[in-house]
């Protein structure tokens, strides 16, 4: 056989043996490729990172975009800004008084007068002005057994119940003037020095007995005790 064709064979397993050699060498190169490629693509994720923000919030940054606001956080419940109702100190009642108020049918001009009497006084007229339907009454009394008539008292009432005195010592002369619901207006004599206890030349001084829910309460000056010729 010719040297060429005995050397055949081996020549054969040699190219066999390249070729399997280039196939590794590709194939490794396709592997390196793809490890770039991997590389590459994580480089650029990484420069770039995607960021997540929780619902309903809002950055500063422009690059990561801007949610709108939920309605809870941009607008403030009507119930936290209402005004709460203040407490109101409650009114205080009106203070009653002390003295029994029975004006109207109920107040009577006997039991007025049988007062007086106890106290030694009758009235000074024989019709004295009375209003049952006012709170405020009065009545002026003359001493019992006075023989001139000129010891005087103003004798107050609510109702039917007795009040008190105009004043405690009596005077010459008191006439009743006028009576409204709560306010009783009478005049004294006025008597100046060497009067006659018929004749007083200071005419008359008018005050005026106003009843204020408590008390007995003069809106006038009283004339003193010379002036009323009081004894």
């Amino acid at each position: 056989m010719p040297a060429f064709h005995r050397s055949w064979p081996a020549i054969a397993a040699v190219a066999i043996l390249c070729v399997g050699c280039g196939s590794t060498v590709e194939g490794s190169g396709q592997a390196i490729g793809g490890s770039q490629a991997a590389t590459t693509a994580s480089g650029s994720g990484s420069a770039a990172p995607s960021a997540t923000l929780p619902s309903g919030t809002t950055s500063s940054d422009p690059t990561l975009g801007s949610n709108p606001p939920t309605e809870a956080s941009s607008s403030a419940s009507p119930s936290a800004t209402k005004p709460r109702p203040t407490a109101t100190t409650p009114r205080p009642r009106p203070t009653k008084s002390p003295v029994p108020t029975q004006h109207g049918a109920g107040a009577s001009l006997t039991s007025a007068i049988r007062e007086m009497k106890k106290h030694g006084y009758d009235p000074a007229d024989t019709s004295p002005t009375w209003y049952p339907q006012h709170k405020l009454n009065g009545i002026v009394g003359v001493a019992h057994g006075s023989a001139d008539g000129y010891n005087q008292l103003v004798f107050f009432f609510v109702g039917n119940h007795y009040i008190g005195k105009d004043t405690s010592d009596p005077s010459a002369a008191i006439h009743y003037v006028s009576g409204t619901d709560d306010t009783v207006t009478v005049k004294y004599a006025i008597y100046h020095s060497n009067d006659a206890m018929c004749c007083p030349s200071g005419g008359g001084k008018s005050v005026r007995y106003h009843w204020n829910g408590q008390m007995l309460v003069p809106l006038d000056p009283i004339p003193s005790t010379k002036d009323a010729g009081r004894r």
